[in-house]
């Protein structure tokens, strides 16, 4: 297991899966604790993330993946990156530009990787927020 194997499961496995709509792909992938954590806090398992795939009408178009990072810690893999993803439900488009952390674990019955937890934050699209700077305003504000 190395890292170039964690980013092609990511990406050739997971990414792949979710705009092919390959639902039965996705199903094989995610593990069956399988946690997505949305931005807004809320949280789905395995079977409301392929409902919501299925009957939901949730389409991806594209999903481009950048600065992506990846640790390994024995069977366990985090992969963090910027995703800026267009989908569609019931022919509404979206875009959205996400931080992601998708956790890994290696499954020792088949030596396959399967997505265990994703946590998404949505990124803002005109920089930090003020107090992410270290002007004195912002110090201003902290004390």
């Amino acid at each position: 297991m190395t890292v170039e194997d964690v980013v092609r499961t990511h990406t050739e496995g997971f990414n792949r899966a979710l705009t092919t709509h390959d639902l039965d792909a996705l199903s094989a992938i995610y593990a069956d604790d399988y946690m997505l954590v949305r931005p807004d806090g809320s949280v789905l398992g395995k079977e409301d993330v392929l409902r919501d795939l299925g009957a939901g009408g949730l389409r991806f178009t594209s999903i481009d993946l950048a600065n992506v990072s990846v640790r390994i810690y024995d069977q366990t893999a985090l992969l963090t990156g910027d995703s800026r993803t267009v989908t569609s439900r019931n022919g509404d488009e979206m875009s959205a530009h996400i931080r992601l952390l998708a956790v890994y674990v290696h499954d020792r019955s088949d030596s396959d990787w399967r997505t265990s937890k994703v946590r998404r934050s949505r990124l803002e699209e005109h920089g930090p927020h003020p107090c992410h700077r270290s002007d004195s305003l912002c110090r201003e504000r902290r004390d």
